[in-house]
């Protein structure tokens, strides 16, 4: 894997490129639909350093991109760990030059978060209040802000590659249903990638190596995959939900009163239609290489009173992600690790990434008690 990695030896010749790229673009899919793509500016600068080589090339980019067509959207600066962003937005406005979102990378394993110093180290929820400081410099400046890149870390393990097999397994599912409500306020959050098909470094034809797709090699969805899919299925509404946690994990926390537990929940269907009730709930904490003092969560009982419902249910569907019930890593590791696994293995790490599903009845006080375990998620529906 090999690219250029260095600035243009001539910015007009850059320019032109991008200008007759843009021309064939639209010439192809038409402004109705190329309006609505993103153009955003290289990748985490690099062998372009900011300012002295990144804004001559988004200067010139965003200039050819503009007269192709005022109505093409660009932006950046794609950077890592939140870097530049607001140098960004003062140097570009200084400059005159378009901008018509602001752009940033982010992982809970970047030093911001992972070392101790950063502004938001010590808190459990470092990553989400990273994000959200930077977000709200682009609100500040009336630019949408696009995480384009993220996931549960990179921090990696022995035995592994790439992110690490904590993405392999239900961790990464905790940390998204935990961090998804945080930053539902986002105008894009990108997963960093749908598939473990991803030519960056090597092609892998193991079926979990710590890859960071959602997906394996055979499409087998991992734990995170089964969480968005679950989120998929949300309602557009959202509930006011309170978590009291009397042994808190963390001491003077912002988000969840200090528990690993999280808790959110939705009113009506994806579509938003009706008033059918969900609640999120997942028990996650930051391990090693998130967190200048990582915590390890324990399997916890939790219990889910409604204060008021119009129609009181009396029963719930729970749809659980753990290492126990959605768990293809752990089928794969039992099967002997195969790393070119037969048809029949694969049918089976399909079986196993499914989610398992109980319905449950409701206490007459219309509570539900059950256990999530530790980087679990369970997904209640009321009935």
């Amino acid at each position: 894997y090999k690219g250029l990695t260095m600035p243009p030896a001539d910015y007009e010749e850059w320019y032109r490129l991008i200008k007759a790229f843009a021309t064939h673009l639209l010439e192809r899919h038409g402004i109705a639909k190329l309006s609505t793509w993103k153009f955003e500016v290289w990748n985490e600068m690099w062998g372009m350093p900011y300012p002295s080589a990144y804004l001559p090339l988004y200067n010139a980019s965003q200039a050819a991109l503009k007269d192709v067509h005022p109505a093409l959207q660009v932006g950046g600066p794609s950077s890592a760990g939140l870097d530049f962003v607001a140098d960004f937005i003062a140097d570009t406005a200084k400059g005159g030059m378009a901008v018509d979102f602001v752009s940033t990378h982010h992982y809970p394993s970047d030093p911001s978060c992972s070392h101790a110093g950063g502004e938001h180290a010590a808190d459990p929820d470092c990553f989400a209040k990273d994000v959200l400081a930077s977000a709200a410099l682009a609100e500040a400046a009336n630019k949408p802000f696009l995480l384009t890149e993220y996931k549960d870390g990179l921090q990696g393990g022995p035995g592994t590659s790439f992110g690490g097999k904590h993405g392999d397994m239900s961790y990464a599912a905790a940390f998204v249903m935990r961090n998804i409500p945080l930053l539902a306020s986002l105008d894009v959050l990108s997963w960093w990638t749908f598939s473990d098909i991803f030519e960056e470094g090597s092609m892998y034809g193991m079926p979990f190596y710590g890859g960071y797709g959602l997906q394996t090699v055979h499409g087998v969805k991992k734990p995170a995959f089964r969480a968005f899919e679950l989120l998929a299925g949300a309602g557009t509404r959202r509930a006011r939900t309170t978590v009291a946690d009397s042994t808190p994990a963390f001491k003077n926390a912002s988000f969840y009163g200090g528990s690993t537990i999280s808790a959110f929940a939705t009113l009506g269907g994806p579509d938003g239609v009706g008033d059918a009730l969900q609640v999120f709930v997942a028990n996650f904490a930051g391990e090693k290489g998130t967190s200048p003092a990582p915590v390890a969560p324990v399997s916890r009982n939790v219990t889910v009173v409604l204060r008021a419902a119009a129609d009181a249910p009396t029963s719930a569907l729970l749809r659980r992600i753990d290492d126990n019930s959605t768990a293809p890593f752990a089928a794969w590791q039992a099967m002997g690790s195969p790393p070119y696994p037969t048809k029949s293995q694969i049918a089976a790490l399909h079986a196993a990434s499914e989610t398992r599903d109980e319905v449950r009845p409701l206490a007459k006080d219309g509570s539900l008690t059950f256990e999530v375990p530790a980087y679990g998620v369970v997904a209640v529906s009321y009935q």
